[in-house]
């Protein structure tokens, strides 16, 4: 996997190798991977496209940025040092207040905006920022327990606790408090990028009243409901998630 440092924090990513005029960056959640978003939105033959890993993450030995801001930066160096021209952000959960960070900060790159299962502030219940480095396990459980639907994606949920698993404490920590401590509420008429927010029918983490809010103040916001979708709808709906989010990339081309 390709890397660059930016600002003493490494980042990598994938890419389809795609040629293409418009890219599209994937940013996953806390503690997310870039194997986390559907392999068939990864490897579309539509866009250029790559899956990040932010620092600190997957793969990744260094230190974990400890705010949005900085998660931000690193975004920006990637489209710089790739020489992007035409970006679409995904962000999914905590990817989604980079992508809204982005998105007011109105780079010239920034084509549009895809926000899923986020809100413009994120506060961390204090039992997963209370048990990271004392008890993992149970972070682990709580964030399994409520981030599904309820429909009994038993087979995806021990993979996603896995993957919860092999964090370091460290980067869950740095990931949950930068998203605790980020707050656009007040910012997000800023935005004026095209923007689909997409949001699960039976999210528990963030519900779909956030994403509401979000399209009631970004100007160029549109509404997709994912139903009977909890919080990972990636894992739960990849193939429902890819059909949603390829059609739209068409039209920006």
């Amino acid at each position: 996997m390709p890397s660059l440092t930016c600002n003493n924090y490494e980042i990598s990513w994938t890419s389809n190798r795609v040629k293409s005029n418009l890219a599209m960056i994937l940013v996953a959640g806390a503690g997310g991977r870039s194997i986390d978003w559907p392999k068939e939105l990864r490897h579309n033959r539509l866009v250029n496209t790559l899956s990040v890993d932010l620092p600190g993450h997957f793969k990744l030995k260094g230190d974990p940025c400890q705010t949005i801001e900085e998660m931000a930066d690193v975004i920006t160096c990637l489209v710089v040092d790739q020489k992007l021209e035409k970006v679409v952000v995904v962000g999914h959960s905590m990817g989604g207040l980079i992508a809204q960070e982005l998105g007011v900060r109105q780079p010239e790159w920034l084509d549009s905006l895809i926000l899923l299962g986020t809100a413009p502030v994120m506060p961390v219940h204090p039992a997963i920022l209370d048990n990271i480095y004392t008890d993992l396990d149970k972070t682990a459980d709580f964030i399994t327990k409520y981030a599904w639907s309820g429909k009994g994606y038993g087979v995806v949920t021990g993979a996603v606790r896995k993957a919860v698993m092999e964090n370091r404490p460290e980067t869950l920590h740095a990931d949950f408090s930068a998203c605790s401590k980020y707050d656009v509420r007040e910012r997000l008429s800023e935005i004026q990028a095209d923007t689909l927010v997409i949001g699960g029918q039976r999210d528990k983490f963030t519900p779909l009243k956030q994403s509401e809010f979000i399209v009631e103040h970004v100007p160029n916001a549109k509404l997709h409901v994912m139903k009977a979708a909890g919080h990972y709808m990636a894992q739960e709906q990849p193939l429902q998630l890819t059909r949603v989010i390829l059609p739209y990339l068409k039209k920006r081309k």
